[in-house]
């Protein structure tokens, strides 16, 4: 699956994936070291390796919602506002 973050000049971030999770998102967590980790209420999740380039490690810590949409031919299809957690702890 493809997946991208990205973060607009508002610190407002969105996770862009191109295939379905299989559940409804209910929180995205990112750790440095995992990558990241999106859950569902029930205890579901997808995870992924997605590395953030160090420059970006600072604008994820004061992230606390995230907007997780998915693309289908350069269209949305659904998307979700969700709580994000960083697990970037120094």
């Amino acid at each position: 699956m493809g997946m991208v973050i990205t973060i607009n000049n508002k610190n407002e971030a969105m996770l862009i994936h191109s295939e379905p999770l299989g559940f409804r998102p209910y929180w995205v967590e990112y750790s440095k070291g995992s990558g990241i980790r999106i859950v569902s209420q029930e205890g579901e999740e997808y995870t992924t390796s997605v590395q953030v380039k160090p420059e970006a490690n600072g604008l994820l810590k004061g992230l606390s919602r995230i907007l997780v949409v998915q693309v289908q031919d350069g269209k949305p299809v659904e998307g979700f506002q969700v709580s994000f957690i960083s697990q970037d702890y120094e």
